[in-house]
């Protein structure tokens, strides 16, 4: 059962971050000074809320969990997210989206 929940978890990543935007659109994000949200801004962003918040708790299953819990949620994260998702999604974009999601996290 918990394996179960570990994998709504790591994919609930993938989906999560498949629903963002992949550009930011507001004029102060061009601005060459800016180089992350604001908590204001997370909060204009509910997917992204949804996304840290789900990174959070995946954080704090991590430090108190079980070896092997941890082992096989980070194992999930991965290969579900990591690879699946982001590195094709970093590789396939244009320059400029490419500079989106280091600024969502």
């Amino acid at each position: 059962m918990i394996f179960l929940s570990l994998q709504h978890l790591a994919y609930g990543l993938s989906g999560i971050y498949s629903s963002m935007p992949r550009k930011l659109e507001n004029p102060r994000f061009s601005d060459p000074a800016w180089y992350r949200l604001s908590q204001f801004d997370v909060a204009r962003l509910p997917d992204l809320k949804r996304f840290l918040s789900i990174l959070e708790f995946c954080d704090a299953v991590v430090t108190v969990a079980h070896d092997s819990v941890k082992e096989h949620l980070l194992s999930l994260i991965y290969m579900g997210f990591l690879e699946g998702v982001l590195k094709p999604a970093l590789t396939q974009v244009s320059n400029y989206e490419q500079f989106t999601f280091p600024g969502f996290i």
